[in-house]
């Protein structure tokens, strides 16, 4: 019964993404509208027409990034890689707290593998046996499991098209954009998300770390607002683009 809403709602541009509405076996209390962010992704996508590489979404969560991966991308040959320790955030670090609204998650993000399968079944109306051929995931702290990830793409000359750095604290977020500029084709994207937010300070702390690394004239950085309820009304999300 879920299967058949969820296909109907997405036939109208709709799609159920808040985890009580899809995982939940109790009845569906509603549904929330997806194309604010699918539209948000769309344009990123159309940012990087024609750019050859993977694509890499770092801290997969219930599966939403995944979901909208799929909804946008054009080539079949595109490979999408998930990176999540399925236990939740690693420690955070001094870097968090500086903006002196630091939020603590706890265990919020335990999701687990077939969680996020069921997202992805449901937003695309296939089997679950089908959505396990979508992503290749990657278990474990990103800043344990990428960097030796990234070696075997340069080994390989291997790259990305798009990176979105969907990851809430200071040391996977630094090492998400350190490892991942690597590989990172030209005119390829990071999308960094929202910046100067003072309960996830850390996150823009790395970023102008990382931006004070690598030479101004390779990059440019973008941004694009939002509608956001729970930012008074709009926001920026800011991407980063490789042009050299």
């Amino acid at each position: 019964m879920k299967q058949l809403i969820h296909k109907v709602l997405n036939n109208y541009g709709y799609q159920l993404i808040k985890p009580e509405l899809i995982h939940s076996h109790g009845g569906i209390p509603g549904g929330t509208v997806f194309s604010r962010r699918l539209v948000t992704f769309k344009e990123i996508y159309k940012d990087i027409e024609g750019v050859e590489g993977d694509i890499f979404e770092l801290g997969v969560h219930w599966g939403y990034g995944i979901l909208l991966h799929h909804h946008c991308k054009n080539e079949i040959n595109q490979r999408v890689v998930g990176f999540d320790s399925f236990q939740g955030h690693s420690k955070p670090t001094n870097n968090d707290y500086l903006g002196g609204k630091f939020r603590n998650f706890k265990n919020s993000f335990e999701i687990s593998e077939d969680d996020v399968y069921t997202t992805i079944s449901y937003g695309l109306n296939i089997t679950k046996e089908e959505a396990k051929n979508k992503v290749t995931f990657v278990k474990g702290y990103i800043q344990n499991t990428l960097p030796e990830f990234i070696e075997s793409y340069v080994e390989n000359k291997r790259h990305v098209a798009l990176v979105h750095c969907d990851v809430d604290i200071y040391e996977p977020f630094l090492v998400g954009l350190e490892n991942s500029w690597k590989i990172l084709n030209k005119n390829g994207v990071i999308i960094i998300g929202k910046l100067n937010n003072p309960e996830l300070m850390g996150k823009t702390v790395a970023f102008n770390e990382f931006l004070a690394k690598i030479d101004p004239n390779q990059y440019q950085i973008k941004s694009i607002n939002m509608l956001d309820l729970g930012y008074n009304g709009t926001s920026q999300l800011t991407y980063i683009k490789k042009i050299v």
